[in-house]
Formats: C-alpha cells, sequence, structure tokens
C-alpha cells in the first residue's frame, strides 16, 4: 500500500516544510448542515443522525456533502444488515465504504489530511497544556 501524503502541518513539525511545496488551500465552502435524504432506510438514517451529529461538532460539513454522505450511511447500513443476518460480506462493499469513510476524515489515517475549526479551549485544557509545556521545557 502507497504510503499516504503528509499534512502540511506535520512537515512543518518535522521540519520539511516548503511554501513552494505547499497545497494550495481549496475555496472555502461555508458550514451548513444537509438535511437527511427521506429515501434512506431506518439504519441508515440512524447512521446519518449519528454522523452528522459529530461532523456538527467539528464544523466540518457543509450541504453540498449530502450525496457522499448519504451513500456512506447506506453502505454502513448494508455491512450492519450483512453482518446481523449471516450473509457473505462483499469485499467490494467494505472497500467502497472505506474509500467514502477516508474523505470525510473519518478514519485514523485520514484525519491528518482534515482540518476542522477550533474548538473553544477549556479551562482544564488550558490547565493541561500548560502541564504539558511545563513537562517538555523541563526535560
Amino acid at each position: 500500500m502507497p504510503q499516504r501524503p503528509k499534512s502540511d502541518d506535520l512537515k512543518k513539525i518535522e521540519g520539511t516544510f516548503r511554501q513552494d511545496r505547499a497545497k494550495k488551500p481549496l475555496q472555502s465552502v461555508p458550514f451548513s448542515v444537509p438535511k437527511c435524504p427521506e429515501w434512506l432506510c431506518k439504519r441508515a438514517k440512524a447512521e446519518w443522525n449519528y454522523t452528522i451529529g459529530e461532523l456538527k461538532r467539528s464544523r466540518n460539513v457543509t450541504r453540498l456533502d449530502r450525496g457522499a454522505l448519504a451513500m456512506l450511511c447506506t453502505l454502513f447500513a448494508k455491512i450492519v444488515d450483512s453482518e446481523v443476518s449471516g450473509k457473505e460480506l462483499s469485499p467490494g462493499l467494505v472497500g467502497h465504504y472505506i474509500k467514502l469513510a477516508m474523505q470525510f476524515g473519518f478514519t485514523p489515517g485520514s484525519r491528518g489530511g482534515v482540518s476542522a475549526e477550533p474548538t473553544v479551549q477549556t479551562e482544564q485544557s488550558k490547565w493541561l497544556s500548560f502541564q504539558r509545556k511545563a513537562i517538555v521545557s523541563h526535560e
């Protein structure tokens, strides 16, 4: 399997970032939450509601994502239905699901290329950040 390209943030951390090779910023599409398609089955709608909740929290979804997200939820429902009924699972079905999941940053390896708006930092997270900096500076 080919190695995934490193994100610009990772290159900056490693000290290998070069501006002339940086990824060009994509045209920004405003945050908006798509409506759940009526034609989704019950299990796919449940997955839609769960997934939309997570995407809303990260503010990483637009109305343009509706079709791809509906397909992702439909594939998820088909995979679960196969597992529940004991039918043999199609590798192609799982492959399509994984590819779509990667597009949304739903796999650990794909999250490096997805950026979300920063969340509000709580007092506890500020304290933890301060502690980490203090530990690193004393080493």
